[in-house]
């Protein structure tokens, strides 16, 4: 029996411990990684120092940009945030599959004969993540500024290379590496201002944050004042569910003690 009364004690202390440990944001975490494997392949489409070949890239295209994120994602998915998640494991399959596409032992640019059905494929593959951008972006509207350019900005740069692979033209490729190189800035901004929080950081960085009109904050602060009360409630009966199973034990132990000093 006094066993069995720790073994509860146990529990409710370990849920106790489960409940108050702190969770990580991996929202910086999806947002560098993308934004390193954009910054990077974006110097490679402006042809920078002339490299024409992207190979030293597809690592970073598969295990940073694609499963980094792709796990990221899915963190955000852990933690209830939707929008984030749908993002992060998007793009993150992206960087993957354009790293599978590219890496040549994979064999698929190998197994089109000619080179412009093979470009034509790629547009096709583009103009796919341009409508699934476009898609984002209107869930994005009430987000904020940052998250909003930013999708806007990897719009163009998928309707710039798909049009580069449908026309040939090389122009549109350089154009969306110009964008690339903008929207990468951008993302290493909004992974230093994800980071930079109240409570580990001297300063913050805005990301202008979208406004809407006075009932729908009114709402939100009723919502908020809400959870914390519920909380609250549930802290105050943890706590006397507590004290009831301690004090519980104690009789227990006292009661075998007595017993076991009659015998």
């Amino acid at each position: 029996m006094v066993s069995e009364v720790s073994e509860i004690v146990n529990h409710f202390e370990d849920q106790d411990i489960i409940s108050s440990r702190k969770r990580g944001n991996p929202h910086p975490l999806g947002l560098v990684s993308f934004g390193v494997t954009t910054f990077v392949f974006s110097f490679y489409n402006l042809g920078i120092c002339g490299i024409t070949h992207e190979n030293v890239g597809l690592g970073l295209a598969l295990f940073y940009g694609g499963f980094t994120q792709f796990i990221a994602g899915m963190l955000e998915m852990y933690l209830g945030n939707t929008l984030p998640a749908t993002v992060f494991s998007s793009y993150g399959a992206f960087w993957l599959s354009f790293g599978l596409i590219s890496l040549p032992s994979a064999g698929i640019s190998a197994a089109y004969a000619d080179p412009k059905e093979f470009d034509n494929a790629i547009g096709i593959f583009l103009t796919a993540w341009a409508i699934l951008t476009i898609i984002l972006l209107i869930g994005a509207l009430r987000t904020n500024n940052c998250m909003i350019g930013a999708l806007l900005l990897l719009f163009l740069i998928y309707v710039s290379l798909s049009l580069g692979k449908f026309t040939g033209q090389l122009v549109f490729i350089k154009i969306g590496g110009g964008i690339g190189v903008v929207l990468a800035i951008l993302s290493f901004y909004m992974t230093l201002a994800n980071m930079l929080t109240k409570e580990n950081s001297y300063f913050t960085l805005p990301l202008g944050q979208r406004s809407f009109d006075n009932v729908n904050v009114h709402n939100a602060h009723q919502t908020i004042s809400v959870e914390n009360k519920t909380f609250v409630l549930i802290n105050e009966a943890y706590s006397a569910q507590k004290v009831a199973t301690d004090t519980i034990f104690n009789v227990v132990v006292l009661a075998v003690t007595t017993t076991q000093q009659k015998i």
